[in-house]
C-alpha cells in the first residue's frame, strides 16, 4: 500500500487550500479576528498570517528543492526564535488580513503550476535539520502534504476559536 495518494489527488487538495481558508475567515469582524481562546493562544488573524508566511518558506524550499536536489534546506534561521516571537516581529496580530490571504492564494496558484510540471515528487528531496536537531530528506511530495496538514490544523484551531466566540 503506498504511503501517500496519487500526486494528481494531492495537487487537488492542496489547490483547494486558498478557497477553505478564505470560506472560513470571509465577513469576519475586526473583534471575530482578534479573538483568543487563551492569554498563550493565536487569534484567527495571527493564524492567517502564519499560513501565508508559511507557504512563502516552502515555496522556497520547492524551488530550491528542484535546483539542487540532495543539498540542505536551512531553517536554523527559523528555529533561532520561538514562533510567537515570529509573529511579533512579522506584526501578525496587528496587520490586516487581505495581503495574507492575497498572498496565500498567489503563493498556492503559482505553486501549482510550477508542481503540476514535476515528473516525480518523490525524486527531488533536501536535508532539512529540524527544530529537535534531527535530519530528515524531505521530498517535494511530503512539503506538499505537510502544507495540507498545515493548514487543516490551524482551520481547526480557528473551529475552536469560533465555536468559543459562540459560546
Amino acid at each position: 500500500m503506498e504511503k501517500y495518494p496519487p500526486w494528481q489527488e494531492t495537487l487537488q487538495k492542496f489547490q483547494q487550500g486558498p478557497g477553505r481558508l478564505v470560506q472560513v475567515v470571509e465577513g469576519l469582524s475586526g473583534e471575530e479576528l482578534d479573538f483568543k481562546v487563551g492569554p498563550e493562544s493565536w487569534s484567527i488573524r495571527q493564524n492567517v498570517h502564519h499560513l501565508a508566511d508559511g507557504l512563502m518558506i516552502w515555496s522556497m524550499f520547492i524551488r530550491q528543492t528542484l535546483g539542487n536536489p540532495g543539498g540542505e534546506f536551512k531553517l536554523q534561521w527559523y528555529w533561532d526564535i520561538p514562533q510567537d516571537e515570529w509573529a511579533e516581529l512579522w506584526g501578525y496580530a496587528d496587520r490586516e488580513i487581505q495581503s495574507s490571504l492575497d498572498a496565500y492564494k498567489a503563493i498556492q496558484e503559482n505553486l501549482s503550476s510550477l508542481l503540476r510540471v514535476v515528473g516525480n515528487p518523490k525524486a527531488y528531496s533536501l536535508r532539512i535539520v529540524w527544530a529537535d536537531g534531527k535530519v530528515f530528506p524531505t521530498t517535494i511530495e511530503d512539503a506538499v502534504l505537510t502544507q495540507i496538514d498545515h493548514l487543516g490544523s490551524h482551520l481547526k484551531d480557528i473551529a475552536r476559536i469560533l465555536n468559543k466566540i459562540s459560546e
